[in-house]
């Protein structure tokens, strides 16, 4: 191999890292969608507050009735996922999710602040969770009530083939 060859093959080598860091090709930019808690007045304050959290999926839809373009953006976030391969998402939607973590929400709970969460969940092949990995969370209230209201919800569970297999499920949202 001559020093040209060489060369270019080196420079071959240190770009590979480099590519993995572009983003995918992906479906058009999704909408954002809100999704707002219920308005409460902390005690010994007139002040009502309301939890807001926005995303790239209705908070009110089941799998079975998102938009090709939001399935799309659901199966984007999975690395190799077959064509015969579906992802699980929450049964009755994201709301549920969003329903619990607002009744964990109490007149004592402080302000919180603004900021992503991205949440890992493991969900079996019969749709339970198993277990919750946070990744990114605002301040570890919403780390701790996200995580419950992602153990109690009940999944579709993913499908390959026609069959139900484990799964994990990927949340991302922002709390406003």
């Amino acid at each position: 191999m001559n020093r040209p060859q060489r060369r270019r093959l080196c420079g071959a080598a240190l770009a590979l890292p480099a590519l993995a860091l572009l983003p995918r090709a992906r479906a058009a930019d999704p909408e954002t969608f809100t999704f707002r808690g219920r308005a409460y007045a902390p005690t010994g304050s007139s002040v009502t507050r309301r939890m807001t959290w926005t995303g790239p999926l209705p908070f009110d839809r089941a799998y079975d009735a998102l938009t090709p373009a939001q399935l799309a953006w659901i199966r984007d976030q999975y690395e190799k996922l077959e064509p015969d391969e579906e992802p699980p998402f929450p049964r009755d939607g994201l709301r549920v999710i969003f329903d619990e973590f607002d009744l964990s929400i109490d007149a004592n709970t402080p302000r919180l602040d603004p900021g992503p969460v991205v949440v890992v969940v493991k969900i079996d092949d019969k749709g339970a969770a198993e277990s919750v990995a946070v990744y990114k969370s605002p301040q570890p209230f919403v780390t701790t009530a996200i995580s419950r209201a992602l153990m109690a919800a009940k999944y579709k569970p993913a499908r390959r083939g026609g069959a139900p297999v484990a799964m994990p499920f990927l949340l991302k949202v922002e709390l406003q």
